[in-house]
């Protein structure tokens, strides 16, 4: 019964609506994500929490041993603070992707033939696209390999997958990946701890001391940055912990 209230009330929202909702979720999942990778790490004894008062505490609280402590988590990214609206980089990244789930299901709506495509140049919607795809993934054996260039100049690198994988979608786009590794700046790193210092009175009012994870995306252009300079104004944080997975992650504390 409650699962069909559940499911009258997401048809009651709006498609934007839903799509908060959605982002919220994937949000919610990446703290947790980089939270558990930035202990093991650290070789630190972790137990996550996840608080519903998501108002009044920080992202997630932090149970070790006899000590409890709220973490926040953010994304830090080359144009961070530049733009009033968030990163045109990361945000051409999240459309970017979205076009490639879009493109991947377009094209399992034709074909059943599991397959890994990696992208370079400029996506564009075309109904075209997915067909010739389909044409170009069915004339392969498993495990074989072919390159097609569109006459927008959009290159495909496409390799046939064997029928254990399903309907994948992990599909890249080369331009958005790589790129040159850009140094953060002392000021660049400063200007994110005093923004999410900003809701620390707050958050002490609940949970006494507070940590923050600022975390990089390697796999992205708008995450390959490094920080090599000193020490920080931690801006009331107890520990802010600077984490690029697989990479590094440096710790200042207060």
């Amino acid at each position: 019964m409650e699962s069909r209230s559940f499911a009258r009330v997401i048809a009651a929202l709006t498609a934007s609506e839903v799509e908060m909702i959605n982002r919220n979720q994937q949000k919610k999942q990446k703290e947790l994500f980089y939270a558990t990778e930035a202990a093991r790490f650290l070789k630190q004894d972790w137990i996550i929490i996840e608080k519903e008062d998501e108002e009044n505490y920080p992202d997630l609280v932090i149970e070790q041993r006899d000590t409890t402590f709220g973490l926040e988590v953010t994304q830090y990214f080359r144009d961070y603070g530049l733009h009033r609206k968030g990163s045109v980089s990361k945000t051409k990244e999240s459309r970017n992707l979205s076009k490639l789930l879009n493109l991947a299901s377009d094209y399992y709506m034709i074909s059943n033939i599991p397959v890994m495509i990696y992208f370079n140049g400029s996506l564009f919607k075309d109904n075209f696209v997915p067909k010739k795809l389909a044409e170009l993934v069915n004339a392969l054996n498993p495990k074989e390999r072919v390159e097609y260039v569109f006459q927008s100049g959009l290159k495909v690198y496409i390799q046939r997958l064997t029928e254990g994988f399903g309907e994948y979608k992990k599909w890249q786009l080369v331009n958005d990946r790589g790129g040159v590794v850009r140094r953060i700046s002392k000021t660049d790193l400063q200007k994110i701890i005093q923004l999410k210092a900003e809701k620390l009175v707050k958050y002490k009012t609940y949970i006494s001391e507070v940590s923050l994870l600022i975390y990089l995306e390697p796999e992205f252009n708008s995450g390959q940055c490094i920080y090599d300079e000193g020490s920080i104004d931690t801006c009331g944080f107890k520990n802010v912990y600077l984490f690029k997975r697989s990479d590094f992650i440096r710790v200042f504390s207060s």
